[in-house]
């Protein structure tokens, strides 16, 4: 008994603190508040159309999001995701690029960048990935190979087939990458 009446206080007090909270009208809210929240979305990203519905310069305050340091990390990682919503702004594929190349970027972001600039522009992808194959992280070499499957170039594919691994970390993903079994030396 002493259980339920506990519950039913903890209850209580949940409803009343919920109730004592404001509710904020999306009207209320500036752009650039209600694109982090949709970036803070649990699970999953809105779809590309609700991120065109809020306009032409949405791309510009997905940038300013990205590039600011006091931001959330995930928040900037799935702000550059969704700038791959917009592939036909070349302010958009342009950070793509420049976060999927810089050394100083930080891993998650780099590794997100990767991957939607190989969907955004697959020919400037696959040119670019051949210098991150070469790099140390060995998850960066692996979202690299992953995206290079994804830029299904010819280009890319002799990237593949012509990949050495020989720590073995990322070789499992370009077997995944050119559909084949286990590579022998």
């Amino acid at each position: 008994m002493r259980e339920i009446v506990s519950r039913i206080v903890v209850y209580g007090f949940l409803v009343a603190v919920t109730a004592a909270v404001p509710v904020v009208e999306a009207s209320d809210l500036t752009e650039r508040e209600r694109v982090v929240l949709m970036l803070s979305e649990y699970e999953n990203l809105p779809p590309s159309p609700a991120w065109h519905a809020l306009g032409s310069d949405i791309v510009s305050t997905l940038i300013e999001i990205y590039d600011d340091p006091s931001e959330l990390g995930f928040r900037r990682v799935r702000a550059l995701t969704v700038l791959g919503y917009f592939p036909a702004d070349s302010r958009a594929v342009d950070v793509l690029a420049n976060a999927a190349a810089s050394p100083v970027t930080h891993g998650s972001s780099r590794r997100a960048a990767i991957a939607t600039l190989a969907t955004v522009d697959p020919v400037r992808a696959t040119g670019l990935l051949r210098g991150v194959l070469a790099e140390n992280d060995p998850l960066l070499r692996e979202a690299a190979v992953n995206a290079l499957a994804q830029c299904a170039t010819a280009e890319a594919r002799q990237l593949l087939a012509d990949h050495e691994d020989p720590e073995g970390f990322v070789t499992r993903a370009v077997e995944r990458a050119l559909g084949a079994g286990p590579r022998t030396p």
